[in-house]
């Protein structure tokens, strides 16, 4: 069997791209092949050996699984890759905030959200192109009592001067609708996000967008995620809405202002229930 040294470089260089994201980012052992390349590229069984890592362009090597033809040994290769995850424990944590992007839109129109991706020139940096709003809680539950989670809107910005838009002085209006919320696969029964209209600049206030407590909701609070969807396409109504001041002039010469705000989000815990004992009152 003969493989073209330009086809098995090119085969190497395209691993190195496509697996590179893949490759274990901690020490792990190195591919190994049975089929040995040589230099004019025939390939013979060669006992298992090293031949580093997989999306490695440079090895010289792929893993290949080729037997002895003699029935002695059979072909093996092997590579290994990465399963991560943190886990949390004891900790109240704000694990993903959506961005929106609204598009092209005029002067007085409510825009329905068209994607989730960030613009190019945007301020807040920990936004998702998902949708995702989520939770994770992992305290302990027998004195934890829930959670509020509020935003808020800025100040839109032209993106091409880097200051506060001037083409109108009243607010712009983000609505968000009310959205069901899971565990991260199952709806948590009875939960939802709380609908909220998120005015923009100084005449903006932070608003409620998720409101669990043990008080309110029972059994449906309890530890893990809490994840809630604002992404585009997800039923007949959409997820968020950009209303559009309707005071903007037309520009003499025609204009287009690409304009971003941010949206600070801010996770508090509700105080920790506390228990007396009895006839001490502490």
């Amino acid at each position: 069997m003969k493989l073209s040294r330009n086809v098995l470089v090119g085969s190497l260089a395209t691993a190195g791209m496509v697996l590179g994201a893949v490759a274990p980012a901690l020490t792990a052992q190195a591919a190994t092949t049975t089929g040995e390349i040589d230099t004019d590229g025939s390939v013979k069984y060669t006992a298992q050996k090293n031949i580093g890592k997989l999306s490695n362009p440079d090895n010289g090597q792929l893993a290949i699984a080729y037997d002895s033809k003699d029935g002695a040994n059979d072909g093996i290769a092997t590579a290994t890759s990465n399963a991560a995850v943190k886990i949390v424990s004891g900790v109240l944590v704000l694990n993903e905030v959506p961005d929106f992007n609204f598009g092209s839109a005029v002067s007085g129109q409510t825009k329905n959200l068209v994607n989730n991706s960030k613009d190019a020139n945007a301020q807040g940096e920990d936004g998702n192109d998902q949708g995702n709003l989520s939770v994770l809680e992992s305290r302990d539950l027998t004195k934890a009592t829930g959670f509020n989670l509020q935003a808020q809107l800025g100040d839109f910005v032209d993106a091409s001067t880097g200051k506060a838009q001037g083409l109108t002085s009243s607010p712009f209006t983000l609505k968000l609708a009310s959205q069901g919320i899971t565990d991260g696969q199952n709806p948590i029964t009875g939960l939802s996000t709380v609908a909220a209209n998120l005015t923009s600049g100084s005449t903006g206030k932070a608003e409620t967008v998720m409101d669990v407590s043990k008080a309110a909701n029972g059994a449906s609070y309890k530890d893990g995620e809490y994840l809630a969807k604002f992404a585009a396409n997800q039923g007949s109504t959409s997820t968020a809405q950009l209303v559009i001041p309707s005071d903007i002039p037309a520009a003499s010469t025609g204009k287009v202002s690409s304009l971003n705000a941010p949206i600070t989000w801010t996770l508090t815990t509700k105080p920790e229930a506390t228990t007396t004992t009895p006839g001490t009152g502490e």
